[in-house]
């Protein structure tokens, strides 16, 4: 890599989308002809030192080399400005523009097959001891290989630690897919966010449309209320325990919620998202009590019938996935069971794996990590 970059390396192809805190181009990397993804920061950087404590460039190191996460190629500084750049590995399309213009839902192994691999990246970063925070359809991103897709989870901005004590971040993820822990509390939470959100996606990939479309926070709750129903006074007491600047006064009646069987008849999956749903967390299903799960029985058969069209790093990965579901306790039980809650990752804090990041090319010299 030069040390200092010519402004040509990268030439802007178009605009892929815009956030509060970043927006995404697609560019054609000159010296080898790529493709890529860059996301650049919208907020100005004084110095290499303080983006390298970036806590979304400490997942993607931690995660380098996973195929099931989107990839980090390169760190683009210019000093001058502040401006900051991430160059990333160039995908086709995300889950959610699979799915928004279906006429009809998915094949049912077709969307097994997607809600198997998205729960498998998702594996990948809680067994690293982070959690994503903001897991919707449009940060799943998908790769074109023959016939099948290969699903990546993208975009650990807002990633956090479980070492990071609460509150956290309240108006964290985006609403449709925010667990009533967020919606209850200051930022009392932890990774069951994630899987209420990952069993919010899986939801939409069988049906095409969205489980919880609420107009505003409490519009939101009204909706999850509907489907997973009102818990007890002592759940409340306990999940708002340390509340005190949330805007939710409301007391919610107990009552029984109709769960997702009207809309997805398939049982295996409608309990599958029903204990990744749960009101909660304590209740709900781990990352690998989702795995477990019986819907998933069959993905080795399914994955043989795509073998031919997954690169081989993509189908040695989720095999492995496959391998490992079969010693998980719950299929060991033959069923599963989310009726008590395991932690596994609590208390530990990501480890370093040696791994390094990109050299972040500073403009007008080449800092060395």
């Amino acid at each position: 890599m030069p040390n200092q970059p010519s402004k040509s390396k990268y030439k802007f192809l178009a605009k892929k989308g815009a956030g509060a805190f970043a927006d995404v181009i697609e560019a054609l990397n000159t010296t080898n002809q790529e493709r890529v993804a860059i996301k650049r920061m919208k907020q100005p950087y004084e110095s290499v030192e303080q983006i390298t404590k970036l806590k979304e460039l400490k997942v993607l190191k931690n995660l380098r080399s996973k195929p099931n996460i989107v990839q980090l190629q390169e760190i683009l500084f210019d000093r001058a400005s502040g401006k900051l750049a991430l160059v990333f590995e160039l995908l086709d399309m995300n889950l959610y523009e699979i799915i928004k213009d279906l006429p009809q839902p998915l094949p049912a192994n077709l969307a097994k097959f997607y809600c198997f691999q998205a729960a498998c990246s998702l594996t990948t970063l809680h067994e690293n001891h982070f959690f994503h925070r903001d897991i919707k359809p449009e940060n799943f991103l998908m790769k074109k290989y023959g016939n099948a897709f290969v699903l990546k989870l993208a975009d650990f901005g807002s990633a956090t630690e479980k070492t990071n004590a609460p509150p956290l971040t309240e108006y964290i993820s985006t609403r449709w897919y925010r667990a009533p822990e967020i919606l209850l509390t200051d930022g009392d939470y932890s990774f069951e966010i994630d899987i209420f959100a990952l069993g919010c996606v899986f939801f939409e990939v069988c049906t095409n449309f969205p489980l919880f479309p609420g107009k505003d926070e409490v519009d939101q709750l009204q909706r999850i209320h509907k489907v997973c129903g009102v818990p007890g006074v002592d759940v409340f007491t306990r999940i708002r325990r340390n509340a005190t600047r949330n805007p939710i006064k409301t007391s919610f009646m107990q009552q029984q919620g109709v769960g997702v069987g009207k809309w997805i008849k398939n049982k295996d999956a409608s309990h599958t998202i029903e204990g990744m749903i749960q009101y909660d967390p304590k209740l709900r299903m781990t990352i690998q009590d989702v795995l477990a799960s019986e819907w998933f029985a069959d993905m080795g058969q399914i994955l043989e019938v795509v073998k031919g069209d997954l690169p081989a790093e993509h189908y040695e990965l989720l095999r492995g996935f496959v391998s490992k579901r079969a010693d998980l306790p719950g299929v060991q039980a033959k069923k599963t069971s989310y009726k008590v809650k395991r932690e596994p990752t609590k208390g530990h804090a990501a480890q370093d794996n040696g791994i390094k990041l990109p050299t972040i090319v500073v403009k007008g010299q080449k800092a060395k990590q």
